[in-house]
């Protein structure tokens, strides 16, 4: 054979040597890029679940913290009208008016009771619970304190009656600011913010 042929016969064979390492080293790529892009579709995945989780856990929390928020209001609302009916002095507050005082502190802890308890886990709605039944017994005892006279005149022991239902009230309005205080720190603490 000629030396020509030989030439072109292993430069051939070389090329084709090379085309066949150079389509299996672009298959191993190929399968090494799907193999990343599958894995980072999946992070990315992961990161769009957790993020979504996050953010589902962050409205549930926002909706539960509001309701506490609520409820302390109006349980401090109910103890500051307390504290005006205890400290009244004699003529300077009508019966009618301390009533409603009672009446309308009562009804907005029923209302608020009812609207926020699908927000809230067991132990609020045990703790709202209480504050509510508290001020409709507060209303109770308030009705048969009252006289037929213009002006509120409470005894000494009755202003103790409701001096220990504003104490009740204090005790469940700090249990729920722990609470409060407790979820946000621990929302924090998960989600390093």
């Amino acid at each position: 054979m000629e030396t020509g042929i030989i030439i072109a016969l292993i430069t051939s064979l070389t090329s084709l040597i090379v085309a066949l390492s150079s389509i299996y080293q672009s298959k191993r790529t190929n399968k090494s890029n799907n193999e990343a892009s599958k894995s980072l579709e999946e992070l990315k995945f992961d990161i769009e679940i957790k993020r979504k989780r996050k953010d589902y856990e962050e409205k549930l929390l926002e909706e539960r913290i509001a309701g506490l928020s609520l409820t302390v209001k109006e349980i401090q609302l109910l103890k500051d009208r307390l504290f005006i009916i205890i400290s009244s002095t004699s003529e300077s507050l009508l019966s009618q008016e301390a009533m409603d005082y009672i009446i309308n502190s009562r009804v907005s802890l029923f209302s608020c009771y009812e609207s926020i308890l699908a927000e809230v886990d067991k132990t609020d709605a045990f703790l709202i619970h209480d504050a509510k039944n508290i001020s409709l017994q507060i209303e109770t005892v308030f009705k048969s304190f009252l006289t037929d006279k213009k002006y509120l005149e409470l005894t000494e022991s009755q202003k103790q009656i409701l001096r220990d239902f504003r104490i009740n009230l204090n005790d469940i309005q700090t249990n729920l600011r722990n609470i409060k205080s407790d979820l946000i720190f621990d929302f924090s603490r998960n989600y390093g913010i």
